[in-house]
């Protein structure tokens, strides 16, 4: 009878340790593409930025080099 008892503590065991690990993956998934979303945002920005500068420093030196 022992046998018996630990065989179904050990199939929910195995079926809660299965859910664990299947929320757990889905939440590491959602949070790694929420991620990466910001990430791609941000550097889109960063390379507007970078452009919008790169033009005002050449406006600059237009004025600059004016007599």
């Amino acid at each position: 009878m022992t046998v018996g008892r630990n065989g179904v503590f050990v199939k929910w065991a195995l079926g809660f340790l299965a859910l664990v690990l299947i929320g757990l993956g889905g939440w590491a998934g959602k949070t790694l593409v929420d991620h990466g979303e910001r990430i791609s945002s941000a550097e889109s920005q960063s390379a507007g930025l970078k452009e919008w500068l790169g033009r005002v420093e050449d406006k600059l030196d237009k004025v600059l080099n004016r007599p």
